[in-house]
């Protein structure tokens, strides 16, 4: 038996339905494989993010919280027999709400961005199922 005619059989055989229909389904399980990955990935993401708006509420709640305070400690500032605790606890309020003011805005741009993160891992997951929908009916 000649090289060529070996070769000729060989495709035959590798070109059989029954070989393109398990290449089909490897190739499908490569694809439900990555995309499960991308799914898992996503959702830890989500729950990550989830974390991050409910540390920022609390943050804005308290932030919320420092300020009416400080609006009342304000209001009597004119005593004189408190107008030293309340001058002191003015300052450390006003040093509170600084430091809950940074908070706030980190926690923000890590939300955010945590966001634009889930939208990129969704678009990815949508895009391999596409590109599985057109490459799997062409086998």
């Amino acid at each position: 038996m000649g090289v060529f005619s070996w070769l000729s059989d060989l495709w035959g055989k590798l070109n059989t339905p029954l070989f393109r229909s398990a290449e089909r389904e490897k190739l499908s399980a490569k694809y439900a494989s990555a995309v499960e990955r991308r799914e898992q990935a996503f959702e830890k993401l989500k729950q990550s993010v989830q974390n991050l708006v409910e540390m920022r509420d609390k943050a804005a709640a308290d932030l919320s919280a420092k300020e009416a305070e400080l609006r009342e400690v304000v209001e009597h500032l004119g005593q004189d027999r408190v107008e030293l605790a309340v001058a002191r606890r003015r300052d450390e309020l006003k040093t509170e709400i600084a430091q809950l003011s940074v908070d706030l805005e980190a926690l923000t741009a890590h939300t955010e961005a945590g966001e634009l993160n889930l939208e990129g891992y969704r678009e990815q997951v949508r895009k391999l199922e596409e590109e599985q929908r057109l490459l799997l009916p062409k086998w």
